[in-house]
């Protein structure tokens, strides 16, 4: 399937910095602390969230700059094996030198390893990825950006002051926290400088996070700087994919 260098910079969301402070009355002493991907808790099914992502690509001297939609949801429970399961299902939405585009990308999972401290990538039973003129095919585990979304716990991790992040749920006294990973696919290697900001009234816990990816293969480099922030959550998520289970 095609990988055009900028659909990866869909993977990072933005970190907000501030000076520490006092947590003021109603803030959220139990949110999650560890830093890791997309996932610190797990909603109820149907629960969906919606990231506003800028970013920018470089590759030598050469900088490209955009922006994307990316969808996070929990699109139905099932059991596996015996064993209770969630399809996680993300997609990325862009408009790219004036081309709509999309890319979607389905995953089983089993709900044990849907928490932080846990890694849920290492636990894909099975997935399906499209792209705008594809067909469905199966999702490999590692390919791309996409690791990055359901990461393990990160290395050396430190924490960030608590600041107040105003996103569609309004304005929220946050922890933050920064790590990083490294992933490799083939002959490339990833590593993933992550910033994130949590609170337990996100539906999957994240705020707002950032994603710097820097990129080797070959004596080939390059880094994408991923921003984001969440504008939008709900309920009633359906699947994209509803003939892939």
């Amino acid at each position: 399937m095609r990988w055009p260098r900028l659909a990866t910079a869909g993977l990072g969301l933005v970190a907000v910095l501030a000076p520490r402070r006092s947590m003021p009355s109603g803030s959220d002493s139990s949110a999650p602390g560890l830093v890791e991907g997309l996932f610190y808790q797990l909603p109820p099914d149907g629960s969906w969230v919606r990231f506003h992502v800028e970013y920018t690509y470089r590759a030598g001297p050469a900088a490209e700059t955009g922006t994307q939609t990316l969808t996070m949801a929990s699109v139905g429970e099932v059991v596996e094996a015996g064993e209770r399961c969630r399809w996680i299902e993300f997609k990325i939405e862009a408009n790219e030198h004036g081309t709509d585009r999309f890319w979607i990308r389905k995953l089983l999972i089993p709900v044990r390893y849907l928490r932080r401290g846990e890694n849920p990538t290492a636990h894909v039973i099975r997935g399906w990825t499209e792209q705008e003129g594809t067909a469905v095919e199966p999702a490999v585990a590692v390919h791309g950006r996409w690791p990055a979304f359901l990461a393990g716990p990160l290395r050396d991790e430190k924490e960030l002051p608590q600041t107040t992040v105003t996103t569609s749920l309004g304005p929220l006294v946050a922890r933050g926290a920064t790590g990083w990973i490294e992933f490799t696919e083939g002959k490339q290697r990833s590593k993933v400088t992550v910033e994130t900001y949590t609170h337990r009234k996100a539906p999957f816990g994240v705020l707002t996070s950032r994603m710097v990816f820097e990129v080797t293969s070959e004596g080939s480099a390059y880094v994408i700087d991923s921003k984001a922030s969440l504008v939008d959550s709900g309920v009633g998520a359906t699947t994209a994919l509803p003939d892939h289970r």
